[in-house]
């Protein structure tokens, strides 16, 4: 469910003029690889359209092979540990670590652990588009 709340005493005719509410409970989970799924959150009346929040989920084992963005992201694990890399740098992070991914640059991630690697993002886009690199 969405709402889009009114600010008191104002006329809201667009979307200008309130504030969205996303349910996270109620929206969607994707699956984007077998071991790997993925929400995504966007603002239902478009006011806010250059942002995303993601969460994902990775069984161990799993996670996003080496890819690019034309924008830029956060990553935030929240459960569970993950190598991460960005170009030529790599290192296992564990919960309460981000990581700054600049637009362009070459990055992955996979879960290190034995459980679950739950991990939020934010993305500079309104939706998740991605160039893989070929696996070598």
């Amino acid at each position: 469910m969405t709402a889009l709340l009114q600010r008191s005493g104002e006329a809201c005719g667009d979307a200008q003029c309130g504030m969205s509410i996303v349910r996270h409970q109620e929206q969607a989970w994707s699956d984007r690889r077998p071991g790997s799924r993925i929400q995504v959150i966007t603002d239902p009346s478009g006011a806010v359209n250059a942002l995303a929040l993601l969460h994902q989920e990775c069984a161990p084992g799993i996670g996003a092979p080496s890819h690019t963005h034309e924008f830029a992201e956060i990553l935030t694990i929240v459960e569970g540990a993950a190598e991460v890399w960005v170009d030529a740098v790599r290192e296992v992070i564990g919960p309460g670590t981000s990581v700054f991914v600049r637009a362009g640059a070459v990055h992955g991630f996979v879960n290190v652990g034995a459980g679950p690697l739950r991990l939020d993002g934010v993305i500079a886009a309104r939706e998740l588009r991605a160039t893989f690199l070929p696996v070598t």
